[in-house]
């Protein structure tokens, strides 16, 4: 897995409508 994956896999988890950060769900791109 290179960087970028792994980045792309924190980011998801982080904006898990269920188990996400707050702060996380309210950001946009």
């Amino acid at each position: 897995m290179n960087q970028i994956d792994r980045l792309l896999t924190i980011m998801q988890r982080l904006r898990d409508p269920e188990n996400g950060c707050p702060w996380d769900k309210e950001q946009t791109f």
